[in-house]
């Protein structure tokens, strides 16, 4: 079974496209559990509506929570095989709020994106 949980903080603004579908890129700075001198930063990406919420709601600084699935894939790059890493978004929480709103919102791409 491929499932990641994650709570973290956005690391930047995120990153906004629109393909075939809307794409919505970001990095989630996430504590180890056991360490606090360690942290891991984990790319994620939500797709279709999903994306369309993370232009809307998600900044810099916000923290969230994201379930979804590991990704892995890998290019070349002047010559040298690059691997990557990352979690497709199914459910994003948002844990803290923006300046200007009052209340927790949830995004789950299963469930047509429920606030």
């Amino acid at each position: 079974m491929n499932v990641v949980c994650l709570t973290g903080n956005v690391v930047r603004e995120p990153e906004f496209r629109e393909l075939s579908t809307a794409v919505a890129e970001f990095t989630l700075a996430c504590a180890h559990p056991f360490s606090k001198e360690k942290t891991s930063f984990i790319k994620v990406v939500a797709w279709a509506k999903a994306a369309e919420i993370v232009r809307d709601y998600v900044i810099k600084g916000q923290r969230v929570g994201v379930t979804g699935y590991i990704v892995t894939g890998d290019y070349e790059s002047e010559g040298k095989k690059i691997f990557t890493t990352k979690v497709n978004a199914d459910k994003i929480e948002f844990l803290s709020k923006k300046p200007d709103e009052s209340n927790k919102k949830e995004a789950n791409i299963n469930d047509d994106i429920a606030f």
